[in-house]
């Protein structure tokens, strides 16, 4: 038998309240991604376009049917900028969303805490790809979260010996 064990493909990480920054472009180093993960800092407003339009600004052209494209966009907040509302904020980033998912790249919304509008999340994603966390259950709901996109794959080729003889 043989065994094929996927490797961790590349990641990216944009951190975005008032404004937005890649912190991380594509990496498939883990030491890497934790310190990016680990770098934003919460504070200032919540801009999901600027968000959106950083994240897609990592991606590379590339036709890989076999990885798609995938924007993981989580946010503990409402759309408030650019304006000062959600009615102001958000259609910018529907327009970006909508621009991002024509390209071909799926977004899921991540909402974490209370105070979400998960409306507004789907109307970003769709219906069938926003997710919801408490900051205390995060870490859990991001394990699973990953073992439902990702999952381990093992893909196993089995090879039949028909005429019995092991070296041919």
């Amino acid at each position: 038998q043989e065994l094929h064990v996927n490797k961790i493909l590349p990641v990216s990480v944009t951190d975005f309240d008032s404004s937005a920054s890649v912190v991380q472009t594509f990496t498939s180093n883990l030491g890497s991604l934790n310190i990016a993960i680990n770098a934003p800092i919460s504070g200032g407003n919540t801009n999901w376009e600027d968000g959106l339009k950083k994240a897609f600004s990592t991606f590379d052209p590339r036709d890989d049917s076999e990885h798609p494209d995938l924007v993981v966009f989580a946010s503990d907040g409402n759309p408030n900028r650019p304006g000062s509302n959600a009615e102001d904020a958000l259609p910018p980033a529907i327009v970006k969303a909508n621009e991002i998912k024509s390209a071909g790249t799926r977004i899921i919304a991540l909402g974490i805490g209370d105070n979400l509008n998960v409306n507004n999340l789907k109307k970003i994603s769709s219906a069938d790809a926003v997710y919801t966390s408490g900051f205390d259950t995060l870490a859990d709901d991001l394990t699973n979260l990953a073992q439902e996109l990702c999952g381990g794959t093992i893909t196993s080729k089995k090879l039949i010996d028909v005429d019995g003889n092991l070296s041919t």
